[in-house]
């Protein structure tokens, strides 16, 4: 007991008091902010949706919704009928000193709405004609026909039912009411509200479900690399002792090897013994 006190002591000296900055790296700060990281890729990969049943609240108007440094881009290819440029019209009229562009042809739209690599430009949104019930021509089947394009970053991927900001409310529903009502010579402000097939509580136990499933099949090997450094720690030391002389100097003196390996082990048991604290605390 003696021997192995002594040695263990020997090894928190060499350890912990010559090299503490590698130790303290090693054994505490890299070992946490790995676990930290694996416990927080759940709120990191989960999105913040929000599902149940919203209120109901009445269309924005376009007006509103179209922030001032965007533009709202028009697109009517030569040919359409009249009551396109009626339409266009009608809507610019409401829309006040709102920037408004005019094209003619839908490739422009690259240009004159060009996009940054997460999606966003200058425009609000565009409206490409196609049809209309008063264009002549051997492919116009006579009836309204439209495309909305918007930017890619307005996906309507991320949703929240109690909240009306989403995407649809922000972008799609003010400009397709607008549109449709100055195609139908309509006022009407329709009220809309979301709703998902499951509840918040539902979804929450899937994504727990999820979240267990992924630890069990994947994160088994990631949560044993956390405390897989003190293995190496210890070899390494085991090793580099070896190496220079000492391990067998202390044998000649009369030292255990038992003694000796169980100061290893006591040794690096201290060491790390905060780090397993934390870890059982956070996991």
């Amino acid at each position: 007991m003696r021997q192995t006190w002594a040695l263990t002591k020997k090894t928190l000296i060499i350890a912990v008091m010559r090299h503490w900055f590698s130790t303290t790296l090693r054994a505490l700060v890299l070992p946490i902010a790995f676990l930290v990281l694996l416990l927080n890729i759940k709120s990191l990969v989960v999105g913040n949706d929000g599902y149940g049943i919203g209120s109901p609240s009445p269309v924005q108007s376009l007006a509103d919704a179209i922030p001032n440094s965007k533009k709202l881009v028009f697109v009517q290819p030569p040919g359409l009928g009249p009551d396109v440029a009626k339409v266009v019209n009608e809507m610019t009229s409401t829309l006040g000193d709102k920037q408004v562009v005019y094209l003619t042809d839908p490739n422009d739209l690259v240009t004159t709405c060009r996009q940054t690599l997460h999606g966003n430009s200058n425009c609000f949104a565009a409206v490409v004609f196609n049809d209309s019930p008063l264009t002549t021509g051997e492919t116009s089947k006579g009836v309204w026909s439209y495309t909305l394009h918007a930017d890619n970053a307005d996906n309507a991927f991320s949703f929240n039912v109690n909240q009306h900001n989403n995407d649809q409310d922000r972008v799609f529903l003010p400009l397709q009411v607008a549109l449709e009502n100055a195609m139908t010579n309509s006022t009407i402000i329709p009220d809309t509200y979301m709703f998902t097939t499951i509840s918040q509580a539902q979804e929450d136990i899937n994504i727990r479900e999820q979240y267990q499933r992924l630890v069990i099949s994947t994160y088994s090997i990631a949560f044993f690399i956390s405390i897989v450094s003190p293995i190496y720690h210890s070899v390494s030391m085991i090793t580099s002792e070896r190496e220079s002389g000492m391990t067998p100097l202390i044998d000649a003196m009369g030292g255990s090897s038992t003694a000796r390996i169980m100061s290893y082990v006591f040794a690096f048991d201290i060491i790390y013994l905060p780090c397993w604290i934390i870890f059982g605390v956070c996991g």
